[in-house]
């Protein structure tokens, strides 16, 4: 069945997810750099509604943006291993897409090493607050380090992918 050969897998189903589970990854990301990070910095002293959207809609989305990250990954590699005599390209693809995977490696390893490591104690922050616990002093330091990670890979992002395919004429 044509379903289910490996040539339809690798070169439509995991080429389709890769697509989905990356636009779900960059989007993700641009929410927290361009929605999130101002929106919070806009409540000012109310404390009680930014630990509610720490919680509730941060957690929610920050899960989201982890396992997506890992989706993106996994079936990158995999169409890379499924799509026959898919290294034996020219020289040109062979470097883009080399390129594209360590960029992938480096930017998943960053959500889920610094950013995520960071955000937990965020996340733990804005529980023990809501639960009357005095704040955690290490919260803001966290809040802060996870904030330039992710803004890093904003502009890997932008400045990486976006702007060379712009300016070669691609997009």
């Amino acid at each position: 069945m044509e379903l289910f050969k490996q040539a339809y897998i690798g070169d439509f189903l995991f080429r389709y997810l890769h697509i989905v589970v990356g636009i779900t990854w960059i989007g993700l990301l641009y929410y927290f750099n361009l929605v999130q990070v101002p929106a919070l910095a806009a409540y000012g002293d109310e404390g009680k509604a930014r630990m509610l959207t720490l919680d509730k809609v941060a957690r929610r989305a920050l899960w989201w943006f982890r396992w997506a990250a890992i989706a993106t990954l996994v079936t990158g590699l995999l169409i890379t291993g499924l799509v026959k005599d898919y290294w034996l390209q020219n020289y040109a693809h062979n470097m883009t897409i080399s390129l594209g995977m360590i960029y992938g490696v480096l930017m998943a390893a960053n959500v889920w090493m610094v950013i995520w490591k960071n955000q937990k104690v965020v996340l733990a922050n804005a529980v023990n607050v809501l639960g009357g616990a005095a704040a955690d002093p290490a919260a803001a330091g966290a809040g802060r380090k996870a904030l330039l990670a992710s803004r890093l890979f904003l502009n890997v992002v932008v400045h990486g992918w976006v702007r060379p395919l712009l300016h070669f004429g691609v997009w």
